[in-house]
């Protein structure tokens, strides 16, 4: 995938940070894939209502969660009688302090295809933790098998050509474009049409913003 989206690193201090972002991205989704793994461990916690809670379980809404040892959040999605580990970096108990359009949900999971989009620009850029957000959405895209392509909304200085550009103009009824940026007055996942902008006030709140979106697209709707 890497390959495919990024020419090999050259010298240039840009296009490190380019492909910096790409290996980050890559190795973000292969960890938060382990971390499924590794929240079975509290598969066995799911006790009856009548049975003592263990000190990590809380309660958010009508969802249980689990407080990992990584300060992550676990908890199970059911699908075809099967509980599922899955694990969020938001804790839910804060989730409703962002806000979400609630037309997102549908307009992703009925894409053909959705690019996630950043601005290589824009000041104050955290390549790595943009990865991690992207990270955060893509692994539950792949559940539904959409295909999620990398992309800048402008050119990177120097020009890379092997990175396509898109932008809001570039969203149909079939192909969402995903614009990330953490340059927003307010942590929120908002749409226009096709072209859905996941914001955070800074690098960190746009990780938990990601978060959200993600806990969405799964059904935990908070």
């Amino acid at each position: 995938m890497a390959d495919e989206f990024i020419q090999p690193l050259q010298t240039n201090v840009q296009k490190k940070k380019t492909k910096l972002w790409v290996k980050l991205l890559v190795g973000a989704i292969i960890l938060f894939m382990v971390t499924w793994v590794i929240a079975i461990a509290f598969q066995d916690t799911g006790t009856s209502s009548t049975e003592k809670k263990p000190k990590n379980y809380i309660q958010v809404g009508n969802y249980e969660f689990y407080i990992l040892e990584d300060n992550t959040f676990g908890t199970f999605l059911t699908a075809s009688n099967q509980k599922i580990p899955i694990a969020f970096r938001l804790d839910p108990r804060q989730a409703s302090n962002i806000s979400i359009d609630s037309s997102v949900v549908t307009k992703i999971l009925t894409a053909s295809k959705t690019y996630i989009v950043f601005n290589p620009n824009e000041p104050r850029l955290n390549p790595a933790k943009f990865a991690v957000a992207s990270a955060e959405i893509s692994r539950i895209m792949g559940i539904y098998g959409i295909p999620i392509i990398a992309a800048y909304s402008e050119d990177s200085n120097p020009v890379n050509p092997a990175v396509p550009i898109k932008t809001c103009n570039d969203a149909t009824n079939t192909t969402v474009v995903l614009v990330l940026t953490a340059q927003s007055m307010s942590n929120a996942i908002t749409s226009d049409g096709n072209c859905i902008t996941v914001a955070g006030k800074n690098s960190d709140d746009l990780i938990l913003t990601a978060d959200k979106l993600g806990m969405h697209l799964v059904g935990i709707r908070l």
